[in-house]
């Protein structure tokens, strides 16, 4: 069992607050156990064009965490809440109140043979924010988030390791219109009236990694290369419109790249 405190020394005009934290592990057995924390915690944002000024923002953040290992397979389990309160102000948009997310998280590992190892991950998050009386999806709500990769590690050849990623597209909140503004000769966006009422095209990924250590006497060598996004899949990541909006197009996370380094390590 542990457990912490943490408090802020108040400055000019800022709020004090207490960061509390608690976690009890129990082992239910060899090769399983048990985990729940618990805390609040505090944080400031970073000011921005929409948000000029220092707020204080809080959470609630609880967890179960279930673990189970054996010498071939590994085995993990998550259930999470967390609720996020924050002070609007009045430059903002969107007066955001509160952000509330529930997560169910699922891992396996499995050791196949003698070089291979396989492992699969999923996550479920329910994500709703609060603006004004009612209630939106929030911008990490998804359905489904898969993880998996499968790793050839060779101690005297090298690491080969194949990841792939899937998910939902990220919603956002369309533009459905535009007003003119002739004094400052700029088109004002009119947005939708549901918060993240559209969503981006489905989201996945397939990334190759290769690595070769060498040890010599006094120094070791790794070389690396790493080819990300194999498929050249266009994720789409934020919507570009144009001057009038009448037009858009997207912006899209990174398409194929191709890394290559290497590490040169002296030991005097």
């Amino acid at each position: 069992m542990s457990a912490g405190l943490r408090s802020n020394i108040p400055v000019e005009n800022q709020s004090s607050y207490l960061n509390a934290q608690v976690s009890v592990k129990h082992q239910l057995g060899p090769n399983q156990s048990l985990l729940l924390s618990g805390g609040r915690y505090h944080s400031y944002n970073t000011p921005n064009y929409f948000q000029p000024d220092f707020q204080l923002l809080s959470s609630n953040q609880w967890a179960i965490d279930y673990s189970l290992k054996t010498e071939r397979t590994s085995l993990q389990a998550a259930v999470y809440y967390k609720l996020e309160n924050g002070e609007p102000s009045p430059n903002l948009l969107f007066e955001t109140e509160q952000l509330e997310t529930i997560g169910i998280e699922l891992f396996w590992e499995q050791q196949l043979g003698k070089y291979f190892t396989f492992s699969l991950a999923n996550s479920f998050i329910d994500q709703q924010i609060n603006i004004g009386p009612e209630k939106f999806n929030g911008n990490w709500d998804y359905d489904y988030f898969v993880k998996s990769s499968l790793q050839y590690k060779h101690p005297r050849l090298f690491v080969l390791a194949l990841s792939y990623i899937k998910r939902p597209g990220s919603p956002y909140t369309p533009v459905v219109g535009a007003n003119f503004q002739p004094d400052i000769d700029l088109y004002e966006p009119l947005f939708a009236t549901r918060w993240n009422s559209a969503h981006f095209k489905n989201y996945q990924r397939l990334d190759l990694n290769l690595s070769r250590y060498f040890q010599f006497k006094k120094y070791a060598l790794i070389t690396f290369a790493t080819v990300t996004n194999i498929l050249n899949q266009k994720n789409q990541r934020e919507v570009i419109y144009t001057p009038d909006y009448r037009n858009y197009d997207f912006d899209y996370y990174q398409q194929r790249s191709l890394y290559v380094g290497l590490v040169w390590q002296w030991d005097y």
